[in-house]
């Protein structure tokens, strides 16, 4: 008995490319893009294949959707996992935790292995050898590598902040759907070749049916996709909750306003250091926003001086400089350096001494110091895993702090 079964890889990739775009679309959207990406991967390749390959099966493909739907936040999950891991037994101080390459590959891998192995099963040979494991453990790899690739990627658009994830689906999906279509084809291959043998009188044919325990693994896979669903709409909320809390909180301690006068603007030059400091060169110095209460001014620091335009440059460090009405708003600024400090990690800020100043480190995100200076407040932020302290050096002498212990405390 032989089955023909046709499987275009090149379709199934195209369709990763389409999921990959959207992907894109709902990347500035946290509570979509969690569950939407994988939703979308799912969607477009169970369109595949009902349409191409005429796939009927109503729970096979209600089954790889929600596979689909999971394995993109089980791999962000085990990325941050390693991440953590990898942090913990390594000698990085963990006030400057970055996200290291090795953990998108353990995320990738993950990722395809659910999809990859799911898809083999479900379209693939109904008997799993040795050969196929193997082959599908192999092509997992290859989705840990994309994961790497996309990363990388995303690393150098974001200065390897990493606050939203563009490039990572849209080159892990349309890779790990053409994986897919090529283990389906070669699986395909050795399954007609099985069953093109005449079986021996009296041996027992393989079953071919898909096992039972298909509508439970179905089962279980809804109740929990729907359970993770319901938690983080309620934590969206409770987070909701807090940050309005938070809010008032910190309109409630806002010293009086000075009344509408602007404050009166200065040059970049006298507000920035706009020389060298210790191989470090400034770029991209700009006056930027200003609202009814001051000024702000920022420049980066990168290891290349005057880089040509249009060209991709790490940035080291960067500085940003606020002009407030007077010393009250400046220490109260600097004691609120970023109001989702308060929500998201409370004990981010503590009072550090460098070079004989008391200073606030914050440890939320990428390592910071925050400081007042009589009406100045003074941010230096390094978005490598090392502190500059030559360039922390030059900006306390230039604005020498203005907290003391007993004025600094804990948030």
């Amino acid at each position: 008995m032989t089955k023909t079964i046709r499987t275009s890889p090149a379709f199934l990739a195209l369709a990763g490319v389409i999921s990959g775009a959207f992907a894109i679309l709902i990347s500035t959207t946290p509570q979509v893009n969690y569950i939407g990406v994988g939703l979308a991967f799912g969607l477009a390749l169970i369109t595949y294949f009902a349409g191409f390959e005429k796939q009927r099966s109503l729970l096979t493909l209600a089954l790889f959707l929600c596979i689909c739907t999971v394995a993109w936040p089980i791999a962000n999950l085990v990325a941050f996992a390693a991440m953590v891991i990898s942090h913990a037994v390594s000698s990085v101080d963990p006030p400057a935790l970055s996200i290291p390459l090795p953990a998108f590959f353990v995320g990738g891998f993950a990722g395809a292995l659910l999809v990859l192995g799911a898809g083999v099963i479900q379209f693939g040979s109904k008997q799993v050898n040795r050969r196929v494991v193997g082959m599908v453990l192999l092509c997992s790899a290859v989705g840990g590598v994309l994961g790497v690739i996309g990363a990388a990627a995303d690393g150098i658009r974001t200065h390897w902040i990493y606050y939203d994830m563009r490039y990572l689906p849209l080159i892990w999906q349309p890779g790990a759907a053409l994986l897919l279509g090529l283990l389906l084809r070669d699986n395909s291959n050795s399954t007609v070749a099985e069953m093109s043998v005449t079986p021996v009188a009296g041996e027992a044919i393989p079953e071919t049916e898909k096992p039972r325990w298909v509508a439970g693994v179905l089962l279980v896979l809804l109740l929990a996709l729907i359970g993770f669903w319901a938690f983080t709409n309620v934590q969206t909320e409770r987070a909701g909750i807090r940050l309005q809390l938070a809010a008032k909180h910190y309109e409630a301690e806002a010293p009086p306003r000075p009344g509408d006068t602007l404050v009166e603007p200065r040059s970049l030059e006298d507000v920035l250091i706009l020389d060298p400091i210790d191989g470090l060169h400034p770029w991209q110095a700009l006056a930027g926003r200003s609202w009814s209460l001051g000024r702000q001014y920022s420049v980066g620091y990168s290891a290349v001086k005057d880089p040509p335009p249009a060209t991709f440059v790490q940035r080291i460090a960067l500085v940003e400089v606020a002009q407030m009405p007077n010393e009250q708003w400046a220490q109260y600024q600097a004691k609120n350096p970023r109001l989702n400090v308060l929500v998201v990690s409370p004990d981010s800020l503590s009072k550090v001494r460098r070079f004989d100043q008391v200073v606030l480190q914050d440890t939320y995100s990428n390592l910071c110091f925050h400081w007042p200076s009589g009406n100045f407040v003074v941010s230096v932020c390094f978005d490598t895993p090392y502190i500059h302290d030559a360039l922390l050096n030059q900006y306390l002498e230039k604005y020498p702090s203005s907290l003391t212990l007993a004025s600094t405390g804990k948030k």
